[in-house]
């Protein structure tokens, strides 16, 4: 359907030299088919609605893969937070462990 549209309106545009009103009951200069200049604007109408249609679905699709890029950003900088929290951790726990072992050892070097 969108193709017998837009195919219509091409081709009005490329005859339009050829355009001729015509009155009910009279002779046509050419032979072919006639159609009501309501059913070419409705039909310009639906074109122009499903260009507009095709540019939301554009953007739309746009918009999603933005946001899954985004996603992927946002999960990759999480997980980078985490290793560095875990290093942190781990950090902190050989310090107290390197605490503990050195005052334990000048304890027994006091108590000696």
């Amino acid at each position: 359907m969108n193709k017998v549209i837009i195919m219509l309106i091409i081709s009005t545009q490329l005859l339009a030299q050829n355009l001729t009103n015509l009155d009910k009951g009279q002779v046509a200069p050419f032979s072919g088919k006639l159609i009501k200049v309501e059913i070419v604007e409705k039909l310009v109408k639906d074109s122009k609605k499903v260009i507009v249609l095709e540019d939301l679905r554009m953007a739309q699709e746009n918009l999603i893969e933005y946001h899954k890029r985004d996603a992927k950003v946002s999960r990759r900088k999480l997980s980078e937070a985490k290793f560095d929290s875990y290093m942190n951790v781990l950090g902190s726990f050989l310090v107290g462990v390197l605490a503990t072992s050195i005052a334990f050892r000048i304890n027994s070097e006091v108590n000696r």
